[in-house]
């Protein structure tokens, strides 16, 4: 029990009167001096508690100076091992101490890193581990440092002038150096921020550099989706194509068929990046530039045998079935035709109807009745058993593409385009 008790009583004063005392005065040093001081006091203690017991009562004195005495080998490692302890705690503490005061940052700025013990400091890098900048940092450093003024970098920036002076601030403790002179009534560049200015500046360039070829790099690797209606396919697409090869030989190219209102919806939700359509377009946020003018054609069966002028022959028509174009399929092309058909006399009742342009002109060659359609996809020629007739009405055909966030490689095909199809006109 005498064991236990002046252990646990020395552990009580060495923590009163020596971690406390350290952690009070901050660089306190335990000095031999000091030690054998705080030794005599803990010996006075226990003298003036023998002569307490000695003037109350005898036997409790002699029974403790018997424990004392047996005791005092134990006693005198317990000292022993208090004042180790306590130098040993001492020197940590000031380990910990150095450390905090190296790294520079307040307890607010460690707290805001996500670091607030000396473990999670530690399981960062500690504080003189690599750079933990951003990009923005580096892109708002050379704003502000290209105009020298806060003001206006803040506006080129679009952000107001206290968070960023607290970004450059971040920047520059990170780097370990002041990069800009304030104490002027002009900001300035320091010699530090004035070779730092011109390595970032290279950096930033390097890095759009890299990421531009890397985007060429993917662009190249996947094809260009590009929407035709039918009845320019044949006519005037493969030529043009063509010419596009000559141009751009490692371009790949997928071509799909679909009428002018299927283009416009995959143009909006980036099925297709260009496409080949008529007028008739609604979405304001698409262009479209004339590149080709068509007139319409009236087709029906040779064995039709008609003769005169246009209004002479839908008049000989009239009795005939008429072949449409499927209105679900291609509403503007089919309204079109409804008005051409309106010039010439009352606007005929389909009997069929096709949803695409092979299909009704393979009808009207066997002779089920007659029709009209955009003259760049007829060729008599290849199609024994119709005739046909050039009307005077006429409509537009262009390329039509999204007016923001156009690729290169659309903006390339675009320019080859409108250079083709203007030699053609």
């Amino acid at each position: 029990m005498a064991k236990f008790f002046f252990v646990i009583h020395f552990d009580k004063l060495s923590a009163k009167t020596g971690i406390s005392e350290f952690l009070r005065k901050g660089n306190a040093k335990y000095t031999p001096s000091r030690l054998v001081g705080l030794i005599a006091y803990w010996i006075a203690l226990l003298a003036v508690f023998l002569s307490v017991a000695k003037i109350l009562d005898l036997d409790i004195y002699l029974a403790i100076s018997d424990k004392l005495v047996q005791a005092l080998p134990n006693l005198i490692a317990g000292i022993l091992v208090g004042v180790v302890g306590s130098l040993i705690v001492a020197f940590l503490a000031n380990v910990v101490e150095t450390i905090a005061l190296n790294a520079s940052f307040s307890h607010a700025r460690l707290r805001s890193r996500g670091i607030v013990s000396l473990p999670a400091l530690l399981a960062r890098g500690g504080c003189n581990s690599i750079l933990r900048m951003e990009l923005r940092h580096l892109r708002y450093f050379v704003a502000v440092g290209r105009c020298l003024n806060f003001s206006r970098a803040a506006e080129m920036l679009h952000l107001s002038q206290p968070p960023l002076s607290r970004q450059i601030q971040e920047f520059e403790e990170e780097v370990g150096a002041a990069l800009f002179d304030r104490t002027g009534k002009k900001t300035a560049l320091t010699e530090a921020g004035e070779y730092l200015l011109v390595e970032s500046e290279k950096l930033l360039e390097g890095l759009e550099a890299a990421c531009r070829t890397a985007k060429s790099i993917a662009q190249k690797s996947r094809a260009l989706k590009v929407g035709c209606v039918s009845f320019f396919q044949n006519a005037r697409l493969a030529p043009f194509l063509e010419e596009v090869k000559s141009y751009k030989p490692d371009l790949k190219i997928e071509i799909l068929i679909m009428p002018t209102e299927a283009q416009e919806r995959a143009l909006f939700s980036g099925s297709i990046e260009v496409g080949f359509a008529r007028s008739w377009l609604r979405e304001e946020s698409l262009t479209f530039e004339p590149v080709a003018e068509e007139s319409y054609v009236l087709v029906y069966p040779e064995t039709a045998l008609l003769e005169g002028d246009a209004e002479a022959c839908f008049a000989a028509l009239a009795s005939r079935p008429f072949i449409a174009i499927a209105r679900s399929v291609a509403p503007g092309l089919a309204d079109t035709i409804a008005i051409v058909c309106a010039d010439y006399g009352p606007i005929p009742l389909p009997a069929y109807e096709c949803n695409d342009a092979f299909s009704l002109i393979g009808l009207v060659a066997s002779g089920l009745g007659w029709s009209i359609i955009p003259e760049f996809e007829l060729d008599e020629s290849h199609v024994p058993g119709m005739k046909s007739l050039r009307l005077q009405q006429k409509g537009k055909l262009g390329i039509c593409y999204r007016k923001t966030g156009m690729s290169e490689q659309v903006g390339e095909f675009v320019a080859i385009a409108k250079e083709y199809f203007s030699r053609l006109s």
